[in-house]
Parts: C-alpha cells; structure tokens; sequence
C-alpha cells in the first residue's frame, strides 16, 4: 500500500510502498501496526498517512437543524426553524427535507431543534 510520512513534503517520502511488518502471519509487536518500506525502514502506523489509488468518492454535506413535528414527522431545515405551536409543526421559510420518522428519537416536539450536518456519499458513482 502506498504512504506518506506525515509532515513531510517532497522527495523521498512523497509516495513510498509499504507492507504490514508481521512475523509468522502476526504483528511484530501486539496491539501496533508497524510498516515497512522497501529499504526495511519500519515506520508505526502513526507516522504514515495511507493513499488511497482509488478516487475519492462524491459526496455533498448539508447542515442545518432538525425537529420533529406534532405528528412524529422529522425534517432538516436549512435554517433555524421556529415553532408553530397551534398547527403543530416548524417551518423556516426556506423548506425541508424530510427524514425517516425512526431516525434520532431523542428530538421530540417538545425538544427544541438540534444542529445536524448530513453528508451524502455517492456509492456507485
């Protein structure tokens, strides 16, 4: 797999190819992961950042706020929503994505709204 020494920039640890140290199929030392590259320099796992060869993947983030409705309806508001006590729902004039009614039973009606972000990642993009 490919790493790069944390902190560092440049030539030679840019990109460098290392292999899980094992002895006998386990780790040299119990509960670390050590590396080595094709020199036999071991490096612990803490020190390498891992690249990946493949591309990331698509994803979008939204943030906002989520409350439950009277009704038990969760949605995600863009902006802070205020409560509309007789109807029995929020609104914040910028609309609302609804989510799974089973999602985060902590948020009541009675709960004020709570900041949440979403982050949507494109498996088969």
């Amino acid at each position: 797999m490919k790493a790069k020494l944390k902190g560092t920039t440049g030539l030679p640890f840019e990109v460098t190819e290392v292999y899980p140290e094992t002895y006998k199929g386990e780790p040299v030392i119990p509960f670390a992961q050590y590396f080595a590259d094709e020199e036999g320099t071991i490096y612990i796992d803490t020190m390498l950042d891992f690249i990946s060869d493949k591309p990331a993947p698509e994803k979008e983030v939204a943030e906002g706020w989520v409350a439950r409705d009277r009704n038990g309806d969760l949605s995600l508001y863009r902006t802070y929503p205020e409560r509309q006590e007789k109807l029995g729902y929020w609104r914040d004039g910028d609309g609302e994505s609804e989510l799974p009614k089973g999602s985060f039973p902590s948020i009541t009606w009675e709960s004020e709204p709570c900041k949440a972000r979403i982050e949507i990642i494109l498996i088969n993009g």
